[in-house]
């Protein structure tokens, strides 16, 4: 992941996730007159795109790489049939991630 590169938009359907192992990124909200503030960071504990599989197809916030590096990157849709796959297992993490509200 190059330093800068954005990785997803506020209101873009979103088709992957990305695990950052050595990279970071920042999640950013946007506002209406073009200024942003950093609502959370993701590193290797993370999920960038995480509202892909908690039932959204786009995010509200901008997600753009401040530290570069490696991640994995993994189709939505397999992340989501495996989640789902899973059923009520997974619903551990999902109350992990949201709490944090990544």
């Amino acid at each position: 992941m190059p330093l800068g590169e954005t990785v997803c938009e506020p209101g873009i359907q979103m088709r992957h996730v990305d695990f950052p192992t050595t990279s970071i990124v920042s999640l950013l909200y946007v506002m209406e007159d073009g200024a942003s503030t950093e609502i959370a960071v993701v590193s290797n504990e993370g999920i960038v795109g995480v509202s892909l599989f908690m039932g959204g197809e786009t995010t509200t916030s901008l997600a753009v790489v401040q530290s570069a590096g490696h991640a994995y990157r993994l189709k939505g849709q397999l992340l989501k049939d495996a989640f789902f796959r899973v059923g009520t297992d997974a619903v551990g993490v999902a109350g992990y991630e949201h709490q944090f509200d990544l």
